[in-house]
């Protein structure tokens, strides 16, 4: 929860401060009429809107000028605007109007008008000194009739209009040939080049001029012939066109400053609301309206959303029991319990404010642990997970505002699939849903038909040399049903669509949505993700704390499914998949397209609630036998079990670590393809293990391996009537461990 606001917090902030404009804050009033007779006009200063917001970031707000007293309610939102923004002498300020001019040139008069016959109109002549009030530069962006009349001397701010027409023309109604359409493509194709210029990075280029906006305008009018020339005037200030510095999209994370900064700053900001996305707006506005010109970064590291949420809920009545269990549970783990049963973690802890980044490391810390045994106690615990107990924490306010309510209601989904639920009401979806497949392996990169987004097709073949239809399509209904339930970022599952049936081809798929942003091209030639199992082969150097990070995150979300009951069974490097995203060049030594610390899982035809019967599935194929446990080779000699899972990962674990494929442990450089043994295999991978990989990623990470290969959770795992058992073990010998070699690094 608190990565997800943090993530949002940092897209969203990130190009404030070291790829702002050049001015301390932008601010963009768009103007129509509230009734008109050109509906079109509200879709392009919706495509404005975007092209500021989204693309250089301004603070962007939206008037419709109602027929009443037109003039005076403009005037006072003009007042309005600049009383309270304008104060600065490096704000800027731009005015965009879409709608009707009247003409009047022997007084070089502007009048706007909400129809071109007739309606509501305004004196903007005398409603323009209102703007005047604003303290730093201003641009007027003007798509109406007769827009240059609008134009005054100025004193020494700069006053830029950029008009659609000049003094007795008429401009294009809205739509392909508008003089706002041709703006927004004039400034997307030249953002487009700006951002693939290594200019752009320069700290002080990187900026359109509103000069060379308007010389570009003229040349795309002559060639599509439109008989309106656009206009532009510079009044007052020394001459120089203003400058709109481009927001470059940088998801997930900061921009990086351009110099290395003489001071740092650690602020800790209480807020007294939830944090929301209207907080998120304030939170923006404050920071481009009155932050220092000599900030030269910002990073939001830590937000703390759980803290009272957590000592809230357990200190409810009703949550007696579970708190005793928590405080146990702690105290199981070795954990300090104490704070868990004071009002405030803060206030236990008044000493260290003096000392923020340990404060704040001891309270996430806190908030991990109690979180945890938290989980585990509703989910695993047979005194609170009973179905009763479950769903009153699947509809509790607060249970869902720390995140707790999808997982007890998939726990309880878990159980009951059996027993309630008709498969066959999950349709599959309409043919042709997916269009452009293009395989890679088993999975397939295709488009939404309509939206043109990106999907991830999972195949799964049916009829000669593989299951029934009626066999296969059984499970793809039975995982849609789950999947479909899945929203949480901790089980490490891009959204689920649907299924589709390819008859031709003789399989079916789950399709996923590619989790791929936006800003993100997709290019036909390299594909939109790449699995871990090709990661060995084309990315060579990867550094080791975002091996360790990856190894981190694919415990966890299979601790967070077991914990739901759901097995994977199907762990395998080429089943973990990674996307392009353009937070992977942020990566410690990341050229990758691809971001290598948030994996996401495949393989899911597999799966099953760990309280169905174990279909004797049998495995022959060795790139696969690699990954099984022993006793589950060949025709398995027992059920499938948590323990089998762990296996796995182990493995995976092992390459990670290594950053080499399970096959090339071999000696024999054969990929095992000659050892018929199973346990001679488990051996010789617990060998280098223990060989290698403790010298290769620490003494930490290596436990954490062979945990996971020696069978070193069979007694818990034996204990079924306490499930806790095996999750308490899981927890502390693998992801502890990991967790420990993630702080070493980061201390080194």
């Amino acid at each position: 929860m608190e990565e997800q606001v943090a993530s949002k917090l940092n897209e969203s902030l990130g190009s404030i401060v070291s790829q702002r404009h050049s001015y301390d804050a932008v601010y963009a009033l768009l103007i129509s009429w509230a009734e008109t007779d050109d509906a079109k006009i509200a879709d392009e200063v919706e495509a404005v809107r975007n092209l500021f917001e989204r693309d250089f970031g301004f603070v962007v707000s939206e008037y419709a000028i109602p027929s009443d007293r037109s003039g005076a309610n403009l005037q006072h939102t003009l007042t309005t605007l600049c009383m309270q923004n304008g104060e600065g002498k490096n704000n800027l300020l731009i005015l965009y109007y879409a709608g009707h001019g009247d003409a009047s040139p022997e007084k070089r008069r502007a009048v706007w008008a909400a129809k071109r016959v007739g309606g509501p109109t305004l004196n903007w002549y005398e409603v323009m000194p209102s703007a005047y009030a604003w303290g730093g530069d201003i641009l007027m962006i003007l798509d109406c009739c007769y827009a240059l009349q609008a134009s005054r001397d100025h004193d020494d701010r700069t006053v830029e209009l950029l008009a659609a027409s000049g003094l007795l023309e008429m401009t294009p109604p809205a739509g392909d040939w508008s003089f706002t359409t041709r703006f927004i493509r004039v400034v997307s194709e030249k953002l487009a080049l700006l951002s693939s210029s290594p200019s752009a990075s320069h700290p002080t280029e990187g900026y359109l001029t509103v000069e060379d906006i308007y010389a570009a305008l003229l040349q795309l009018s002559g060639k599509d012939m439109v008989r309106t020339t656009p206009a532009r005037l510079v009044l007052g200030g020394h001459g120089e066109s203003i400058r709109l510095r481009p927001h470059k999209a940088s998801i997930g994370t900061p921009a990086k400053p351009s110099a290395k900064p003489s001071t740092l700053l650690s602020l800790t900001i209480s807020l007294t609301s939830s944090f929301d996305d209207k907080a998120l707006q304030r939170f923006r506005k404050w920071l481009r309206t009155n932050m220092p010109s000599d900030v030269s970064a910002i990073t939001v590291d830590q937000v703390f959303l759980r803290t009272e949420l957590i000592q809230a809920w357990l200190q409810r009545p009703q949550k007696r029991g579970l708190k005793v269990a928590v405080a146990d549970e702690m105290r199981a783990r070795g954990y300090l319990d104490t704070v868990v049963l004071q009002p405030s973690v803060l206030e236990e802890h008044e000493d260290q404010r003096a000392e923020p980044e340990e404060a704040f490391q001891r309270l996430q810390s806190w908030n991990e642990r109690v979180y945890g045994c938290i989980q585990s106690n509703i989910l695993l615990n047979p005194a609170f997970s009973n179905p009763q107990e479950l769903e009153g924490v699947r509809d509790d306010r607060q249970a869902r505002e720390l995140g707790l309510s999808e997982a007890a209601h998939l726990r309880l989904l878990n159980a009951r699939l059996q027993a309630e639920f008709d498969y066959s009401s999950m349709s599959a979806l309409p043919r042709g849903y997916v269009s452009e497949l293009l395989d890679y392996g088993n999975l397939a990169a295709g488009r939404h038909r309509d939206s043109d987004s990106l999907l991830v097709v999972e195949k799964r073949r049916y009829g000669e040399g593989a299951d029934p239809k009626d066999l296969v399509l059984s499970k793809i209904q039975k995982l849609s049903r789950l999947l479909s339930e899945v929203s949480s970022p901790a089980f490490h599952i891009t959204r689920f669509v649907g299924y589709v049936d390819q008859p031709l081809h003789s399989q079916m798929g789950l399709v996923f949505e590619a989790n791929i942003p936006a800003t993100i091209p997709h290019r036909a030639d390299m594909p939109p993700f790449m699995t871990l199992e090709l990661c060995y082969r084309q990315e060579k150097l990867v550094p080791l704390e975002t091996r360790f990070a990856l190894a981190l995150s694919l415990a966890k979300a299979l601790s967070n499914l077991h914990a739901v009951g759901w097995l994977h069974k199907g762990l395998r490097s080429a089943n973990v998949v990674f996307f392009a995203s353009s937070h992977a060049a942020h990566l410690p030594g990341g050229k990758s397209r691809f971001d290598l610390t948030h994996p996401y899982l495949f393989g899911f035809d597999l799966s099953r609630h760990s309280a169905d019967p174990s279909a004797g599935d049998r495995e022959f194929r060795r790139g696969r036998q690699i990954y099984t446990h022993p006793r589950r080779w060949g025709v398995p000699r027992e059920a499938f079990y948590a323990v089998h899972d762990i296996y796995a990962l182990g493995v995976i674990l092992l390459e990670v670590g290594c950053w080499r494929a399970a096959k090339g442990f071999d000696p024999a450089n054969k990929g095992f393809s000659d050892v018929n043994d199973e346990a001679e295999i488990q051996e010789r991978l617990v060998g280098s293990a223990e060989t290698y990989l403790r010298h290769m990623a620490g003494g930490s990470y290596c436990r954490a391996v062979l945990a996971c290969l020696t069978n070193g959770f069979e007694e818990e795992a034996r204990d079924v009537q306490n499930p806790m058992r095996l999750h308490r073990a899981f927890e502390e010998r693998v992801v502890r461990n990991l967790a420990r070699g993630v702080v070493g690094i980061e201390e080194r």
